[in-house]
């Protein structure tokens, strides 16, 4: 009988993976303004990892974005809620013509003008962290710096930022671009540009995103526990040097 080899460790791990099997992407309805295909996908592989509870939405016009994260949610059966911030008759003429919103359950409309109406529905809500949020109202410098810090200050642990339309080589949006490295500079956030070439031309000609989340803060303990580790990795006759005459102690 011949003998059956024996598989190593990540030979037994080795596994068929679909990318139905990781996330479950809706129709991407395109319009201008909007997230690019390639963007709802970021998003939606951020979402996937997340699993939010609670999302924000700056800047909701036509509601594709939104429509995007509130099947994305469906689709994948995560439990998340959506609060979309936008002016009163930009929301009521979205109910007018998509009736997907008036029946939709995991979209909340929250009427009135940047920021000020974040901030007062975060007074109202203080208990609630935002896991993610989305960044996409008003290009200007202050309003894209005055969102990102009121959202900041009740981020999750976790939670991500994606802001949209960071980019030097459009003139309309050299503000927001600003506003995101002055806000991670103060508030100690790294930022990821995302690349967002669209697809086809007849999407968003929109080239760039920014995915935000808090700096790493390594304990000193920690720091000083790596810096023995790799010293002996570096120099292992100081290192057995050091530890002989310790010995003889």
């Amino acid at each position: 009988m011949p003998q059956q080899r024996l598989l190593d460790p990540a030979e037994e791990l080795l596994r068929e993976v679909c990318f139905n099997d990781i996330a479950k992407i809706p129709i991407l309805l395109q319009q201008r303004a909007s997230l690019t295909p390639l963007e709802k996908t970021q998003v939606g592989l951020i979402m996937i990892a997340l699993q939010p509870k609670v999302i924000v939405e700056t800047g909701v016009w036509r509601g594709r974005t939104t429509r995007f994260l509130s099947e994305f949610l469906t689709y994948n059966q995560i439990t998340g809620m959506i609060y979309g911030f936008d002016f009163p008759d930009v929301i009521d003429e979205l109910h007018e013509i998509d009736p997907f919103f008036k029946n939709v359950i995991n979209v909340d409309f929250v009427k009135g003008a940047l920021p000020a109406s974040m901030k007062e529905w975060l007074a109202k809500n203080s208990s609630l962290m935002i896991d993610f949020a989305v960044v996409d109202a008003t290009h200007s410098y202050n309003a894209v710096y005055d969102e990102l810090a009121l959202i900041s200050s009740h981020l999750s642990k976790d939670g991500y930022i994606f802001c949209h339309d960071y980019d030097l080589d459009e003139k309309s949006h050299v503000g927001v671009a600003l506003a995101v490295e002055d806000f991670c500079r103060k508030f100690d956030f790294t930022v990821m540009p995302l690349l967002s070439r669209p697809p086809t031309p007849k999407t968003d000609a929109s080239w760039q995103a920014a995915l935000l989340r808090r700096k790493l803060k390594p304990t000193w303990n920690q720091r000083l526990t790596h810096w023995r580790a790799d010293a002996r990795e570096r120099y292992p006759r100081l290192t057995a040097l050091i530890r002989k005459l310790r010995n003889m102690k």
